[in-house]
């Protein structure tokens, strides 16, 4: 039979996972909460949650993803929830980097030489566009000649597209069929569930960083090539 947990730890990790910006994991929520709380509590704590939401019929769970726990609003609230931002910029990515994206994520790691050989045009401009994003990093260099660095994906990938591992991709003819019957300019990455925390989703702050040019991009990237 599993210990009970208190209705102020449980008040304490719901309020955590309200304001979160990212995924909060075990050992971050107990660092936070402190007071020798387990991480076993932790998860029992979520799981009453969980319970109470059901049993109450809210319209939000907490789903485990990218190392991390975080709120989600249902599914079935998505087309309503999607009216009411309508009016807001949506944090989009050309097909070209949706199609690098995919390779990465599901070749890493790899090398940039690797990759346009698969999409057989140069993506300079889309990996400093999706490194800029947060969606990819560099992973060391590989031991050919020349030593090109190494790209995977991050984290914030994951939390992006609500993925809690990349066991969670869709299989790669199923990735192919999506980007087919995607609109040839963009891609609106709107997911099945939206996160209840307030987060910027790239409207000004994505607007403004590449309305600025390519340089602060190339510096950045070239700033944590040098450290790789």
């Amino acid at each position: 039979m599993k210990e009970e947990v208190g209705h102020e730890l449980v008040s304490l990790v719901e309020a955590l996972l309200m304001v979160a910006d990212h995924p909060l994991s075990v050992k971050e929520i107990c660092s936070v909460i402190g007071a020798d709380v387990k991480g076993a509590d932790v998860v029992r704590a979520i799981d009453v949650l969980n319970n109470q939401y059901e049993a109450s019929e809210r319209s939000f769970r907490i789903r485990h993803i990218a190392g991390g726990y975080r709120i989600f609003v249902q599914p079935e609230y998505s087309p309503w929830i999607r009216k009411l931002y309508a009016a807001y910029k949506q944090e989009r990515l050309s097909r070209a980097a949706l199609e690098t994206l995919a390779i990465i994520a599901y070749k890493q790691p790899i090398t940039k030489i690797e990759i346009e050989d698969i999409r057989g045009v140069s993506c300079d401009g889309v990996l400093k566009n999706l490194f800029e994003k947060g969606f990819i990093k560099i992973e060391g260099r590989k031991e050919v000649p020349g030593r090109p660095f190494l790209y995977t994906t991050t984290a914030q990938f994951l939390d992006y597209f609500g993925l809690a591992s990349l066991e969670d991709l869709p299989r790669l003819e199923e990735f192919d069929h999506i980007i087919g019957e995607v609109a040839e300019e963009e891609v609106d990455l709107g997911l099945g569930e939206i996160k209840v925390s307030n987060r910027t989703s790239g409207s000004e702050n994505s607007q403004a960083s590449e309305s600025k040019g390519e340089d602060k991009s190339q510096d950045r990237i070239v700033q944590a090539e040098e450290s790789a």
